[in-house]
C-alpha cells in the first residue's frame, strides 16, 4: 500500500448554480475497498488557510483506511468563485449539498460529514434535517453559537484600528454598529456582509435534534487540561438527554487553525482515524 504522503489527490472546479467551487478530492487508497465518503467542511476565513495542511493530513490518512474524501472551498472562500460578500449561510448550505451530491454519484457507499469549527456547525445545521441521514458526522472543535463567534471575530478588527489609530477606543465604530447601518466591514483582509452576519448569528446549536444522525465531537484541549469545558460539557449531557447519540473525547494538543505558524495535531488525526477504521478492523 502507498504511504500516506504519497497518495494522489484530484483537484478540480465543481460547477454550481452560482459558479464554481474548487474542490480536491482524496480517492480510497489503492487495494482498499472503498468503505465511504466523507465531506470535509472547512472553519471560517483565516483559520480555513491555518487548517489546510492539516485537513489534508487527515484527508489521506482516512483514503489509506478506504474512505473517498473530499474538500471543498465554498462560496466566496478560497479558490471557489465570487467574494465573501456575495455569501450568506444558504449559500454554504447549498455548496455542501451539491458536495454531497458529487460523493454519491462518485462513491457506492454510505457518506459522512466532519467539518471544522464554523464548519461543523454547518454540518450540524444539514444534520437536523430529516432528509439528511449521514453514516457518521465528525465535529472538530464545533462552534456552538454564532453570534458568539462572530462577536469573537469582531474583536479582530477593534483590536487592529487600536493597534493603527491614535482616537481612543471609545471613539472607534464597533463592527457590529457599521453592520447595522449596511455597511460592510473589513475584517482581518475579509468583507464581512449585514447578511452574512445575521444568517450566522441566527444559529444556536444547543437544542437542536439531528435525528438518528450519529455524532462524534472531538476537542482539542491544552496537554494540563483534563475534560471538556464546563459549558460545552453541559450541552454534550443537553443533547444526550434529548436522544442525541453523541460520543465526546478530549484530545491534547495544539490548537492548529489558530496557530501563528502552520502546525498539526497528530493525536487528532488519529483519534479521528479510529472513527473511520479500516476493512482489516
Amino acid at each position: 500500500m502507498q504511504s500516506i504522503g504519497t497518495l494522489p489527490a484530484e483537484s478540480f472546479f465543481l460547477d454550481t448554480s452560482s459558479g464554481y467551487r474548487f474542490c480536491l478530492y482524496f480517492p480510497p487508497a489503492a487495494g482498499t475497498r472503498c468503505l465511504g465518503g466523507i465531506v470535509y467542511i472547512a472553519p471560517f476565513a483565516e483559520e480555513m488557510n491555518k487548517a489546510r495542511k492539516m485537513a489534508a493530513m487527515q484527508a489521506r490518512r482516512l483514503a489509506v483506511n478506504g474512505y473517498g474524501v473530499l474538500l471543498i472551498d465554498l462560496l466566496g472562500c478560497g479558490d471557489s468563485s465570487g467574494e465573501l460578500k456575495d455569501a450568506d449561510w444558504s449559500n454554504w448550505k447549498q455548496d455542501i449539498q451539491d458536495a454531497i451530491k458529487l460523493m454519491r454519484d462518485k462513491i457506492n457507499a454510505p457518506v459522512s460529514l466532519w467539518g471544522l469549527r464554523l464548519g461543523a456547525l454547518l454540518a450540524l445545521d444539514l444534520a437536523r434535517y430529516p432528509e439528511y441521514v449521514f453514516e457518521k458526522i465528525v465535529l472538530w472543535q464545533p462552534i456552538l453559537q454564532g453570534a458568539s463567534f462572530m462577536n469573537q471575530f469582531f474583536r479582530l478588527r477593534l483590536a487592529n484600528d487600536m493597534l493603527n489609530q491614535t482616537t481612543n477606543s471609545n471613539q472607534l465604530q464597533p463592527a457590529r454598529t457599521l453592520l447595522s447601518q449596511g455597511h460592510t466591514v473589513e475584517i482581518a483582509g475579509y468583507g464581512i456582509t449585514p447578511r452574512l452576519t445575521a444568517s450566522i448569528d441566527a444559529l444556536d446549536a444547543s437544542d437542536w435534534q439531528f435525528g438518528t444522525n450519529v455524532l462524534h465531537w472531538l476537542e482539542c484541549v491544552p496537554d494540563q487540561v483534563v475534560g471538556f469545558p464546563p459549558a460545552r460539557q453541559k450541552i454534550i449531557e443537553r443533547w444526550k438527554e434529548n436522544g442525541v447519540q453523541i460520543t465526546a473525547q478530549t484530545i491534547a494538543g495544539v490548537q492548529f487553525w489558530m496557530t501563528q505558524e502552520t502546525s498539526v495535531n497528530a493525536d487528532l488525526v488519529n483519534a479521528t482515524a479510529h472513527i473511520f477504521p479500516p476493512t482489516s478492523i
